[in-house]
């Protein structure tokens, strides 16, 4: 009998597309399959573990209280998973997922640091702002943090980006 990690891991390997990216999110959604069973296919060879981190993104967005119980391991394991740019799927579950507060200070270190690091990509500092702007709601008292590094971090990438950080930026105020 084929199991589940087996036919994910097939059909992602075989076939790179969306449709079947969002096929899979939505049937592990509808079957509410506990994401902790399955959580091992990050560590897949390429090209299953980046599809695979690309499917979490999309449970992120149908249904983010899926991803809270194996979030930990994820965050924690964040620099051993062998997928280019990871930190990026881990700030996008940031936005999404209810973090767990033992691990918030560290998840806002992580967050302040792809944010202020320029060999960091656009995409996952879009992330890391609206993560942390989501904690500074929670956390006030990291405002005055938030506020210099967004004033820090303008006019040197995109200008969509810097759009991102003139509206936070307002927000904050």
């Amino acid at each position: 009998m084929t199991t589940l990690i087996e036919k994910i891991s097939r059909s992602l390997k075989e076939e790179n597309s969306e449709v079947n990216r969002k096929y899979w999110s939505n049937y592990l959604v509808s079957k509410r399959v506990k994401l902790d069973d399955i959580k091992a296919i990050i560590h897949h060879p390429h090209p299953i573990g980046i599809r695979f981190s690309w499917m979490l993104g999309n449970i992120c967005e149908l249904k983010p209280e899926m991803l809270a119980p194996v979030f930990p391991y994820y965050f924690k394991n964040r620099n051993n998973i062998q997928i280019p740019n990871f930190n990026r799927s881990i700030a996008k579950m940031c936005v999404y997922v209810t973090l767990p507060e033992k691990l918030e200070g560290e998840i806002m270190s992580a967050l302040f640091e792809w944010l202020t690091d320029p060999k960091v990509i656009v995409t996952t500092k879009y992330f890391s702002l609206k993560a942390l702007y989501k904690l500074s709601l929670k956390y006030p008292e990291i405002k005055s943090e938030l506020k210099l590094t967004i004033e820090e971090q303008m006019y040197k990438y995109t200008n969509a980006f810097d759009k991102q950080l003139q509206l936070k930026l307002a927000l904050l105020e």
